[in-house]
């Protein structure tokens, strides 16, 4: 119950959806399967995403609204 009411508030305070709600497996598609590579430069390790990504405007809207 507790994961169930987290998502809802996370589809309507981040994802502003109020009406139409995507459901979990949409969301995991958008937000966390995202197309990148891990690479190490510099004694750092860089994760470089695909600049393009379909979701990609949905993602930066999402950490906009955390922030």
């Amino acid at each position: 119950m507790l994961g169930y009411n987290l998502m809802n508030l996370f589809k309507e305070q981040v994802l502003d959806q109020k009406q139409a709600k995507a459901t979990v497996a949409t969301i995991r598609d958008m937000l966390l399967l995202i197309p990148g590579k891990l690479v190490h430069s510099a004694r750092q390790w860089i994760i470089k995403l695909e600049a393009t990504w379909a979701y990609r405007t949905e993602y930066e809207e999402a950490l906009a609204s955390l922030t």
